[in-house]
């Protein structure tokens, strides 16, 4: 639609401009003629002439400008005659003004809170609110952020001298080896094999709710009383949620446990996580596996 009135515009402008200047024109290349002055084109045409043999009028030169245009009230060379001769076809700055002779630039069309789409020519709102909205699914290429309306990119999220791995979401640490006992870093909560000529070391998944345990690598639910929510105890790598009614209470209202009585509280916690931990292993049984194949597709 813009385009149809530009056209519309420029028909008119250019019109009445022709017919401006032609009133202007005593005579044209061609035309009868007794004298040069009665082939003068205007001050943009030097150099026209009357034949004296055959009495017509001979074509000037153009004053040549470069990239810019004669003005035909003074023979000068300017940027603009008409706003039209600024006009970058572009929808996104702004319509450009031909102000004195010179290009004045345009300003966006669209609101603070809008985006410019140069096709179609229209201002739509910013494509995010939040985070979410950007959220590509996607890990090793990070997390993506909403930031005044607009999505940024997220970054790498691995260390330098790490490999990504989509589909597990992992980032694994690589140094040189021949075989997989080149990578054993000694600690039981990490995995390494050598996948010839690097290291990949993961770290053993315990899950949301459990914590390897570094002295022997299993997943517990606690290491310490802060990690037991409720301001439970953690005995064992067991989480005691309440003090059971046979127990004393001491001074400071800690619960006091004979060791008869913790050893049955601690079977009776444990029993209540072994289908967690049985899932558990299972998953991380799926992990090594994924790693085996690793291993075998990039060792060879």
């Amino acid at each position: 639609m813009k385009i149809f009135y530009k056209s519309i515009i420029l028909f008119i402008v250019a019109f009445i401009a022709v017919v401006g200047f032609s009133a202007q024109v005593q005579a044209a290349p061609g035309d009868p003629c007794k004298a040069d002055a009665d082939c003068d084109e205007g001050l943009c045409i030097v150099g026209e002439t009357c034949c004296p043999q055959q009495k017509i009028c001979v074509a000037g030169t153009p004053v040549y400008c470069g990239d810019q245009l004669c003005n035909p009230d003074d023979g000068t060379c300017v940027d603009c005659l008409f706003w039209f001769d600024c006009d970058d076809d572009l929808f996104c700055n702004g319509e450009e003004e031909c102000e004195d002779n010179i290009c004045v630039a345009g300003t966006d069309p669209c609101a603070v809170s809008d985006i410019c789409y140069e096709e179609g020519e229209i201002c739509e709102p910013f494509g995010c609110t939040d985070n979410k909205d950007c959220d590509d699914d996607l890990f090793c290429n990070g997390d993506e952020e909403c930031v005044d309306n607009v999505c940024v990119t997220g970054t790498d999220p691995c260390a330098e001298g790490e490999i990504c791995f989509e589909d597990h979401d992992y980032c694994v640490f690589a140094t040189r080896c021949v075989n997989d006992a080149d990578c054993d870093d000694g600690d039981p909560c990490t995995n390494e094999f050598c996948m010839e000529p690097e290291c990949v070391v993961t770290e053993v998944d315990c899950g949301p709710d459990l914590i390897c345990r570094e002295d022997d690598g299993s997943c517990v639910d606690c290491l310490v009383d802060d990690h037991c929510a409720g301001g439970g105890i953690c005995e064992d790598g067991v989480c005691v949620d309440e003090c059971p009614e046979i127990a004393a209470w001491d001074a400071d209202e800690n619960c006091l446990l004979s060791k008869r009585e913790l050893k049955g509280l601690k079977d009776f916690f444990k029993t209540k996580h072994k289908a967690e931990k049985t899932d558990l292993k299972e998953s991380q049984s799926e992990d090594k596996q994924f790693i085996k194949d690793a291993k075998d597709m990039y060792g060879e």
